[in-house]
């Protein structure tokens, strides 16, 4: 993602959050600017700087809670899918048996082929829903017998024709449990921590807060099925540092960890 990019994307994303928490810094939020607004004078951290009701600077620096392992898989897979022969007219989505697992490199040249010709052979073969839509899905035991190599790695590959002509929404049917999800939080918000005592200082911050968004995550990671607040409480407590308070903005509500 470009710098032009990645600034956009946290933007849009705080402008969310302070929707949500006007008053996330105990008084409300006049002004705010993206900390590339501050490079001429040298700082180039936290993420977001606001100007508070009282004139004051709150400081907030943002990361996405991703699972960095899964979040390698995800873009490797994706490169090798984008070697499959585009079907035009049609949408093809690959649901992974282990998100986590690598196409060994001796499969993958015969892996582009089978999965390509599957797509094929299963749109030669489509179901009309009632609603018109035009599907095909190809279970593990038939990618068994028509796609030995794809099935070492899939579970299902399905399709439906609504234009895109690219394979795409790359998923696991399953793959880790909720501990590596508490665990890549904990890394996530670890990485911040103790970091930033003195950027607040000289940036005369009269508070820092920290903002963990999940975001790409619900894509191409596992779910987190726990108690976020609870578990992200419990790491900012025991590694203090710098931050004045913290949140998890995750689908659409937010979570104070403080």
């Amino acid at each position: 993602m470009s710098e032009q990019g990645k600034r956009e994307r946290e933007e849009s994303i705080f402008a969310t959050f302070l929707e949500l928490e006007p008053s996330f810094a105990g008084c409300s939020i006049e002004k705010w600017s993206h900390i590339e607004e501050w490079h001429q004078a040298g700082y180039k951290s936290p993420d977001i700087i606001c100007t508070d009701s009282h004139d004051r600077l709150i400081g907030v620096e943002m990361t996405e809670w991703l699972h960095e392992e899964q979040t390698r898989a995800y873009w490797r897979w994706n490169e090798l899918l984008s070697q499959v022969k585009p079907l035009s007219g049609w949408s093809v989505y690959v649901h992974l048996e282990i998100f986590a697992r690598d196409c060994d490199k001796k499969d993958r040249r015969p892996f582009v082929g089978e999965l390509s010709r599957a797509i094929v052979h299963a749109a030669s073969r489509p179901e009309v829903r009632p609603s018109g839509l035009t599907t095909f899905a190809v279970d593990r035991l038939t990618l068994a017998k028509e796609a030995p190599i794809v099935a070492r790695y899939c579970q299902v590959i399905s399709g439906a024709r609504i234009g895109s002509g690219q394979v795409a929404l790359l998923s696991a049917a399953s793959a880790y449990s909720s501990r590596d999800a508490a665990e890549s939080l904990q890394v996530r918000i670890g990485k911040k921590t103790r970091k930033y005592v003195e950027t607040k200082q000289e940036m005369k911050l009269a508070k820092l807060f920290l903002l963990v968004y999940y975001d790409r995550g619900v894509l191409i990671n596992t779910p987190n099925d726990f108690d976020v607040q609870a578990v992200g409480s419990a790491i900012m407590s025991g590694s203090p540092g710098s931050f004045d308070g913290g949140f998890i903005l995750m689908f659409g509500r937010v979570y104070p960890i403080c």
